[in-house]
């Protein structure tokens, strides 16, 4: 062990490499002798490091008082772990190739009636759990009974089941994936279903003044000879985002310097109005009600740090639907260390928001905002979820049941529905959800899809989605990580809930770093590059996650 380093934990064991098949089952093949072999986690500053997010943790195995590997521990590593084996496993380099390590645990010698491999299996597992949330954290001792400890702290380990199962995947079907130049410049852009047209917004080389290029969808992809192109003048060319409102006939452009929402009249290409709800510089804006057809002429804007509808029939210089004599100031979060960085709605109203500080705010509506049945939604929020690591992206499902956030290095999948403190079900949205809230789910790229990103430090989540196929309830997660499109089945997610079990993803490769997604066409996700609009079939099957394996024998 280095002298620099801290042992926090040590046990003996075997140490076994995932050999493939032996007759019709896997295995595992001991690399030495039997209770040969030493498993250590251990602490240390990397060299020249002063402070505590320089610290690292590492997996180190020995054989014989020699070293056999060291392994840092990361959030990407993916440990599992088997209580009636007492084994953990988990993916590993060896000799520049991929290989699945597994490690049994050993009674102390004298020490069997007391100490079980089962109890040094879960004690490993325990102060691995504890090292990943110090590096989530930043903090450097843990306290096993915070609440956000017992609500994040096993997210990073799975348990393995020694079985044969099958889950559900959405697949990508890469060899018809197809891609329609649009030049350089793409901001962003929408899809309109009732035109089977997708709408890019583009930088125009005009000032003040945006270009939208619409691309016709066909069967096999776009019909770029049937594009049509034209300059909107007169507009806040540092607009970010855009949304497509009931009818796809306009469209509201916001995100720009201007602080306003610009609604744009596709059919004649110009700005017909501009609203300025409160003068508050308004970051995104979503459907009030999940979806334009559910909304009308009800929008969700976020701001800084406050949340507030606005009603697009009203005048734009007072159109922001709020309790009588209040302004959308006096619902804002002074005291927010960071600003919001997203939002979502559900189909009744519901609204969760992210910040850049990791927290999740649940809200049974905006703030202020009008209730269907009458009065007003309060200020605070129903639930607060501490995640610890910064939001970029959000999302809900139309019944507000489940919510997927985006972190730069991992997805959370995050049920909403819990049992409350009076045994009666409840959902985060309705009330505070306590110490009983459902366990997240951590999504991430499996091990060989990391290999093909280039490796862990090149994992960077951009945005994650639930799916709005028509006429069906969600089925799916996409999201986008660098050039790389990925999908989780989401009732393999469900199922990894009682399971245990990892999560399978399918990805694809687009070639340049992914803008946006969507999935608004059954069996397609579309996506947005900084040159191109492209859209790539997915399809549901089924896959074999696991098999019964078996250990061998030295």
């Amino acid at each position: 062990m280095p002298a620099s380093a801290t042992e926090l934990f040590t046990s003996q064991g075997t140490l076994y490499q995932y050999a493939g098949k032996e007759g019709e089952r896997p295995y595992y093949e001991p690399l030495g002798d039997v209770d040969g072999f030493t498993i250590s986690l251990l602490k240390r500053k990397t060299p020249g490091a002063s402070d505590n997010n320089s610290v690292e943790y590492i997996i180190a195995v020995s054989e014989g008082g020699d070293t056999v590997f060291e392994q840092p521990i990361g959030l990407e590593l993916q440990l599992s772990y088997s209580a009636p084996a007492a084994s953990v496993h988990w993916p590993a380099i060896i000799d520049e190739e991929l290989e699945t390590i597994a490690f049994r645990f050993a009674a102390p010698a004298g020490r069997a009636e007391q100490v079980t491999a089962a109890m040094r299996m879960q004690q490993f597992v325990e102060l691995y759990n504890r090292c990943t949330y110090s590096l989530l954290t930043g903090y450097d001792e843990v306290d096993p009974e915070d609440e956000w400890y017992q609500y994040l702290g096993g997210a990073t380990t799975r348990e393995v089941v020694n079985e044969d199962a099958t889950e559900p995947v959405f697949e990508f079907d890469a060899g018809h994936l197809t891609k329609a130049s649009t030049g350089a410049g793409n901001i962003c852009a929408a899809e309109s279903l009732q035109f089977n047209r997708v709408l890019v917004v583009k930088k125009s080389n005009e000032e003040a003044s945006l270009e939208l290029q619409a691309l016709p969808q066909t069967e096999r992809g776009f019909d770029r000879a049937a594009m049509e192109k034209l300059v909107v003048r007169g507009i806040d060319e540092t607009s970010t985002g855009t949304l497509l409102e009931n009818g796809d006939v306009t469209m509201l452009l916001f995100g720009g310097r201007s602080a306003a929402v610009q609604q744009l009249d596709l059919a004649r290409g110009t700005v017909v109005q501009e609203y300025k709800p409160g003068d508050l510089q308004v970051q995104s804006v979503a459907y009030a009600n999940h979806t334009a057809a559910s909304s009308g002429p009800v929008y969700t804007c976020l701001g800084r740090n406050v949340a507030f509808n606005i009603d697009v029939r009203m005048d734009p210089r007072s159109c922001v639907v709020m309790e009588d004599g209040k302004q959308p100031t006096d619902y804002a979060l002074s005291s927010l260390r960071k600003d919001f960085t997203c939002h979502a709605t559900s189909q009744n109203g519901y609204l969760v928001i992210g910040d850049g500080c990791g927290n999740i705010r649940l809200y049974t509506g905006p703030p202020g905002a009008r209730k269907p049945s009458g009065g007003y939604f309060p200020k605070a929020a129903k639930t607060l979820l501490d995640t610890k690591t910064p939001i970029v992206d959000i999302d809900v499902t139309a019944d507000g049941r489940y919510i997927v956030a985006t972190t730069a290095s991992f997805l959370l999948f995050i049920e909403t529905k819990y049992v409350d403190s009076s045994d009666k079900e409840s959902t985060g949205f309705q009330t505070r959800m306590g110490a009983k809230k459902p366990q997240p789910v951590i999504l991430q790229p499996s091990p060989e899809q990391t290999l093909r990103m280039g490796g862990a430090s090149t994992v960077h989540f951009q945005s994650a989605k639930f799916d709005r196929f028509p006429g069906t309830k969600e089925l799916c997660v996409t999201a986008s990580c660098r050039d790389f499109l990925l999908t989780w089945s989401l009732r393999a997610i469900e199922s990894s809930q009682q399971s245990g079990r990892a999560v399978v993803s399918s990805a694809v490769k687009v070639g340049q770093t992914v803008l946006s997604t969507s999935a608004n066409r059954t069996s397609n996700v579309g996506f947005l590059t900084g040159n191109d609009v492209g859209v790539v079939p997915v399809h549901e099957a089924k896959k074999e996650v696991s098999r019964t394996w078996t250990w061998g024998i030295k």
